[in-house]
């Protein structure tokens, strides 16, 4: 599958965005998206101030990920340190949903 961005939103929505697709959908339809947040989350630099209450979690395909929490605490991670065949996964969940 190709896609271009997934976003996973804190108040409980998914979305993939590709060249021809524009999906929305709840995130409870996606069993992987805790995964792929906890996944995240934990690549979060040392001293860095982000908690785990999220506000969006914006993955832009082969380039890196960018965690924002509710307080505007953020760090980004490089795509190449992230699974992405669980990213993948959840992709392939939110365009079956």
């Amino acid at each position: 599958m190709s896609w271009n961005t997934l976003h996973i939103f804190g108040y409980g929505q998914d979305q993939l965005i590709s060249d021809t697709e524009n999906k929305l959908v709840d995130a409870d339809l996606c069993p992987k998206t805790q995964d792929v947040v906890d996944m995240v989350y934990a690549l979060k630099p040392t001293g860095n101030a982000a908690t785990l209450n999220y506000r969006n979690i914006n993955i832009f395909h082969d380039l890196f990920a960018d965690y924002l929490d509710e307080e505007g605490n953020r760090f980004r991670v490089e795509y190449s340190e992230l699974d992405s065949k669980l990213i993948e996964q959840l992709a392939a969940e939110i365009q079956n949903a």
